[in-house]
């Protein structure tokens, strides 16, 4: 069985998915990892270099390129499930869990962590006023497709064991 963990920028997908899989002897990717070693650069340069359109392609590339994993937690983007058919495409070859984390709680933990920030194209350089209104605007938009997981964790559910055991009671 395959996990897409899918979330807001920000929500924990990594740091959650490495606890996950070890919990359920599970392997760990992250989709992020992925782009970069498929495309030989950085995210950031990524978009700085070809722009988010190929980026999306990129990502929709390495997406599909998990297909033959099995027993693996998938840690995907932020905007994976709102391009093209992925969203389709995760629940049709696992079951995608939707880590629900608020935008002022993510901005929050950005705002503690100015590195972190930098290091994703879509709030590099930003204030934290305009990260906190771009993560409320990418939330918005976003919402509808998050809403397809399967599975949902909300912020203060959050604890590998609880979503384990979330994953555990959809899977029987």
């Amino acid at each position: 069985m395959k996990i897409f963990l899918i979330g807001m920028p920000g929500s924990g997908k990594s740091t959650l998915g490495r606890s996950v899989a070890r919990r359920l002897g599970y392997a760990f990717e992250d989709l992020d990892a992925l782009i970069t070693a498929q495309e030989g650069m950085s995210i950031p340069d990524i978009f700085k270099a070809r722009g988010e359109e190929y980026f999306r392609q990129a990502e929709q590339t390495a997406l599909h390129g998990t297909g033959p994993l099995d027993r693996v937690v998938i840690a995907t983007g932020g905007g994976t499930p709102c391009f093209f058919d992925n969203m389709a495409w995760m629940k049709s070859h696992g079951i995608a869990v939707w880590l629900d984390v608020s935008p002022g709680t993510i901005a929050g933990r950005m705002n503690r962590n100015a590195e972190a920030s930098r290091q994703r194209p879509l709030f590099a350089g930003k204030s934290k006023a305009e990260i906190a209104a771009t993560l409320a605007d990418m939330h918005r938009k976003r919402l509808p497709f998050y809403q397809q997981a399967q599975v949902r964790v909300r912020e203060n559910e959050a604890r590998p064991n609880q979503v384990v055991q979330k994953i555990k009671d959809l899977a029987g």
